[in-house]
């Protein structure tokens, strides 16, 4: 029973859906549309209506900003139709959940690469949103961990 719970909880896939929930629910109907991809190069996106726009021209465009991101190209920062894209690796201490990405509408790359650090900064708190999920489902394991040895004790 404890290798479901730790299969459960620590899966990649588990953590990326509660980081796509996290993260979305901090973003406005106004704000910058955010892209989280596993590593499967799946997404979900914060803004469906809008990401169609700058993803329409090249299908790959997700799995081209991924492999430049697996290349060491982190943060990345990449013109497309209408705007930019600032993009980054999540991972935690553990596990490398996916990728963020953050369309830029209206924005050239000259202007993202001259706010980098507030990007990376953005970057910065969503990663630690991936350890704070991380723990607290560790924590869930080893609950329920606990509670499964206490059922079995007479």
């Amino acid at each position: 029973m404890e290798h479901l719970y730790k299969d459960i909880l620590s899966s990649p896939g588990l953590l990326i859906e509660q980081v796509c929930g996290h993260l979305f629910a901090a973003v406005g109907p106004d704000g910058p549309a955010l892209v989280v991809a596993d590593l499967d190069r799946q997404w979900k996106t914060s803004h469906p209506g809008r990401v169609g726009y700058w993803l329409d021209p090249n299908k790959r465009l997700v799995e081209r900003v991924c492999d430049r991101l697996d290349d060491g190209d982190d943060p990345l920062i990449m013109k497309v139709k209408g705007g930019c894209v600032a993009a980054c690796q999540l991972a935690t201490e553990r596990v490398h959940c996916g990728y963020l990405l953050v369309f830029l509408e209206g924005y050239a790359p000259e202007t993202a690469e001259a706010n980098l650090q507030l990007f990376e900064l953005i970057f910065a708190q969503a990663e630690a949103a991936c350890e704070l999920i991380e723990k607290n489902n560790q924590l869930h394991h080893l609950k329920l961990v606990h509670l499964s040895r206490e059922a079995k004790t007479p």
